[in-house]
């Protein structure tokens, strides 16, 4: 058993920092006292804090001292430095047994569990953590991790933000805020918080792609390929950095050049399914459609439940003539995560394609969220008309939208609107057709923009809407020809 002024001097020497003194005073003892589990697991920490093979000296430690949790946590740690998550999980297990408030081993299970992509255990031993210190910044950071893996966002958002009230300075905090806040749409606040994370740590490599994806998500394609090639400088085996650049090589068109990104990303990780799913997109866009069908299901090999490669392997698959197989896809997109906007938008468009109007025109929808580009939506604060029956006297007020051979198209509806609410229609038009418009429709009331005070409407509704208002079948189409009556004077002139 070591002396009073021994433990002392190990102790000093570890509070002081100097571990390789640790390290050789420590061996020194172990000469005289070789069944003291303290010495073995104070030689253990120091090879530990030195990145020299400490596993031997902490396996003695915990042979010898079987109720020391915090030998057990040291073990644990150790393990999860090499990869072997299973047995750390299980060290950390063990300390908890003989410790269950021992903060630090809760923290360190959340770490192992998250690692291993356990998220729900990960963020239970993450909150017992935190009751036992509920000012433990970066168990709250962690947390933030977890929740934004399990789509809680919202939750993310707040173990973020609590963690920099604790750790202001806290860079990765401050990113990972950023990320978060992307995901949400945030996008100018998800800027923010990365340029400030940068502001701290200007080397720091993922706050650079963080950055790239809220400047990406904000069309700023090129400032997004500089920050991405900045987080390769700083860590150029960066798979998914890597990957982000060709995402948005892809967006400027550049597309060999995004090919090659997404290739280097395969070489660093080659089960990477979201850069195999992005090489697919790629690969689609250069028309290598039985190859992008290809990428994308080694994308779904390895990530099974990846609701976004099945929707663009639907793309694929419609592309190349595979019109069933595509609607079968999307449908399994929307069983894994049934808000995806753009699968269901997808299927919109593949059962229009087919004729399978009555399941398609509620899935078009979803064009507002899942078009890509996104489409601008006409906000008008009025209810939007489905199909109900009208109340007498009630005014129904059509928004456009789209593209001029859109609102050619679908102005064949407006006759059945004037119908349904007796004449009381007004449509929102742009001024090249109106005149067109005034001509072939002289019931509905033709306004150049959404009215600054719509109380005099009832109900409101997109043009495109009008066939789902309908109910419209391939057999109910609206069929009256000609619907467009233009001006003969002009037309004799273009004729």
């Amino acid at each position: 058993m070591p002396t009073f002024d021994e433990m002392s001097q190990l102790i000093a020497l570890f509070n002081a920092g100097r571990y390789l003194e640790l390290e050789n005073l420590s061996r020194s003892l172990l000469e005289r006292y070789p069944d003291s589990g303290f010495i073995w697991k104070v030689l253990g920490t120091a090879l530990q804090v030195q990145g020299k093979e400490a596993l031997p000296a902490l396996h003695k430690a915990t042979e010898l001292l079987p109720d020391d949790a915090e030998a057990h946590n040291n073990l644990g740690s150790a393990l999860q430095g090499i990869g072997q998550l299973a047995g750390a999980a299980a060290c950390y297990r063990r300390a908890l047994d003989v410790a269950p408030d021992f903060a630090t081993a809760h923290s360190n299970l959340g770490n192992t569990l998250r690692e291993l992509g356990q998220l729900e255990g990960a963020a239970a031993s993450y909150r017992r953590a935190l009751e036992l210190k509920p000012d433990y910044a970066e168990v709250h950071s962690n947390l933030g991790l977890v929740l934004k893996g399990l789509g809680q966002l919202e939750g993310a958002v707040a173990s973020y933000r609590r963690a920099l009230q604790l750790k202001p300075d806290s860079a990765e905090a401050h990113s990972n805020l950023g990320n978060a806040l992307k995901e949400l749409g945030r996008l100018d606040d998800a800027l923010a918080s990365c340029l400030l994370a940068l502001e701290i740590n200007p080397d720091f490599a993922e706050a650079h792609g963080n950055l790239g994806n809220a400047l990406r998500e904000l069309g700023q394609f090129e400032a997004a390929v500089s920050s991405y090639r900045r987080a390769l400088e700083l860590k150029p085996d960066s798979a998914e950095a890597h990957s982000n650049l060709g995402i948005a090589l892809q967006d400027l068109g550049q597309l060999d050049d995004a090919l090659a990104s997404c290739r280097r990303a395969l070489e660093l990780k080659p089960e990477y399914a979201k850069a195999h799913a992005n090489l697919a997109n790629i690969l689609r866009d250069l028309g290598q459609l039985d190859d992008a069908v290809t990428s994308y299901r080694r994308a779904l090999a390895i990530q099974p439940d990846y609701a976004e490669a099945y929707c663009n392997l639907a793309l694929a698959l419609n592309d190349l003539g595979q019109s069933a197989a595509a609607v079968s896809r999307c449908r399994r997109a929307l069983e894994l995560k049934p808000d995806l906007a753009e699968a269901h938008f997808n299927l919109g468009l593949f059962l229009l394609e087919t004729g399978r109007y009555s399941e398609a025109w509620p899935e078009y929808e979803y064009r507002w969220e899942g078009a890509s580009p996104k489409l601008p939506r006409p906000i008008v604060p009025l209810p939007q008309w489905s199909g109900q029956q009208p109340a007498s006297g009630d005014r129904l007020l059509i928004l456009e939208e789209q593209g001029i051979g859109d609102r050619l198209q679908f102005a064949r509806y407006l006759p059945l609107a004037t119908e349904r609410f007796a004449g009381r229609v007004s449509l929102v038009i742009c001024k090249p057709i109106q005149t067109l418009f005034r001509r072939s429709f002289p019931g509905v009331d033709m306004l150049d923009a959404p009215p600054a005070d719509p109380r005099a409407w009832q109900w409101q509704c997109p043009l495109l809407s009008l066939p789902l208002a309908f109910g419209t079948t391939l057999e109910t189409i609206p069929k009256p020809v000609p619907y467009l009556l233009p001006d003969p004077v002009r037309a004799a002139f273009w004729q």
